[in-house]
């Protein structure tokens, strides 16, 4: 039996009010998905999940140790991370 990690989800109120997904909605499922061990069912998820998570990375390792190379790094894994985001949320409605 395996052990599986679940958490309580929080509602979306954007979706909650129009019925329309906002760019974020299915970050806390992959999350799980990921945590759990599934990597392929939550990038197909939240494709964007990975790189924000690296983001987020390079954005704590910058606040105590940041210098140019870093600062350069994190803004473009930030770009990255929300070109994908952005994509990924076009691409639901096609």
């Amino acid at each position: 039996m395996a052990f599986l990690i679940t958490t309580p989800k929080l509602s979306c109120k954007i979706k909650d009010t129009t019925g329309i997904e906002c760019p974020g909605c299915g970050i806390q499922r992959s999350f799980e998905l990921l945590i759990n061990g599934h990597f392929v069912e939550s990038f197909k998820m939240y494709p964007a999940l990975l790189p924000l998570l690296f983001t987020l990375g390079i954005l704590a390792y910058h606040t105590f140790r940041g210098n140019l190379k870093t600062l350069a790094i994190l803004k473009y894994s930030f770009i990255i991370s929300v070109a994908i985001m952005l994509i990924s949320y076009i691409l639901k409605f096609i």
